[in-house]
């Protein structure tokens, strides 16, 4: 009894000792696994621009999606679909594996900085893929490319489509990146704070440049 006791004591210390350090509240429900997989996420950015800008983590089934960053004015709440920390699976991009629990973490958290930036709305981001709105009813013009969502339970019913076009040569990290601007950024984030090389030619090079930059004045 008293080793249980002991062991609930040192998870709740645990729980409060992450809590004060990036200045967030954890779910209720969190066990020691997931901590351990929020810290692990967690120690490859600064803690600088972490801290005070998280409010809430929260843990919520959100189907097929797994995870949504909402934001207020300067803090926002990153919502976490449980099922992430037991996904065994691993994104593949050009012969490199991610873990899909902590590539989810760090690009919701890349919503939370083109947030509190706006990088994605700037003109320089907007004009690398060559980014336009176009009415979902209208003809994608010739050397544009428009995403549509084709995975079983993102949306139901039927497939959709973005709002935005871009460059058809423009480059992504991963298909999911060409949606919007704002998915872009986001997923260009994760992939290179993850530590991942890209055979980039042109403009993903120069959005690459613009996360590193950022992250050097975080430091």
């Amino acid at each position: 009894m008293k080793l249980i006791i002991k062991t609930i004591l040192e998870s709740v210390n645990q729980i409060k000792s992450f809590e004060k350090e990036y200045d967030l509240e954890l779910p209720d429900n969190i066990n020691e696994s997931q901590l351990n997989d929020l810290k692990e996420a967690f120690s490859y950015l600064p803690k600088k621009f972490i801290k005070h800008h998280i409010k809430k983590i929260i843990f919520k089934d959100l189907g097929a999606i797994h995870g949504r960053y909402v934001g207020e004015y300067r803090k926002g709440n990153i919502i976490l679909n449980p099922t992430i920390f037991k996904n065994k699976r691993y994104f593949k991009i050009d012969g490199e594996e991610i873990l899909v629990k902590y590539f989810t973490i760090i690009h919701e958290i890349g919503h939370m900085v083109d947030h509190l930036t706006e990088i994605s709305d700037t003109n320089e981001w907007i004009e690398l893929s060559g980014w336009k709105k176009l009415d979902k009813t209208k003809k994608v013009p010739s050397n544009y490319k428009r995403y549509i969502e084709k995975r079983s339970g993102r949306n139901i019913p039927g497939h959709k489509k973005s709002e935005w076009i871009h460059k058809d040569d423009a480059e992504f990290v991963r298909n999911y990146a060409s949606k919007n601007p704002k998915e872009d950024f986001a997923d260009t984030f994760a992939f290179f704070v993850l530590g991942k090389d890209f055979d980039f030619k042109s403009d993903g090079k120069e959005k690459i440049d613009i996360i590193r930059n950022f992250l050097k004045n975080q430091k």
